[in-house]
């Protein structure tokens, strides 16, 4: 294995969950905000104007409400952001036990065979995850990687 082909696995790793986790974070506490805005802005409007076109806004505004709750619980996007920010951190922490030669690091003849077990274990879980997601959602269809 080429010598610089192990550090860029993991960086290319801690680098994608990273961003995944952000972007499942912005939109999961971006989401989150709206609603909250938008649920309580509501009655303050309709105490303050009593227009129709109040009413509609507040009716818009309350469907609103209910479409983004309903993308935020059918995506699961809180539990797909603690997924992806556990499986960064995860990668990090073998990163620096690995760089540190710690932990179970230490004990090893062959660290770099060690680390790149341990990843691709951490790699593994999250490509179950999926598959599971995937054949929970469309039952009828074959799992994934199979013929």
């Amino acid at each position: 294995m080429p010598e610089d082909a192990l550090p860029g696995r993991i960086e290319g790793e801690i680098a994608f969950t990273e961003r995944w986790a952000n972007i499942q974070g912005s939109l999961f506490y971006g989401l989150t905000g709206f609603k909250i805005v938008a649920a309580a802005s509501i009655p303050i409007i309709l105490s303050v104007v009593s227009t129709d076109s109040a009413r509609l806004w507040a009716g818009v505004t309350g469907g609103l409400v209910a479409i983004v709750e309903t993308f935020t619980v059918s995506f699961s996007l809180k539990d797909r952001f603690a997924q992806k920010r556990l499986e960064c951190e995860a990668l990090k922490q073998e990163r620096w036990l690995y760089l540190g030669r710690a932990g179970v690091y230490a004990e090893t003849e062959t660290p770099e065979k060690l680390l790149v077990e341990r990843v691709e274990a951490i790699i593994e879980k999250r490509i179950k995850a999926w598959a599971e997601s995937v054949a929970k959602d469309h039952p009828g269809s074959k799992k994934p990687g199979s013929a």
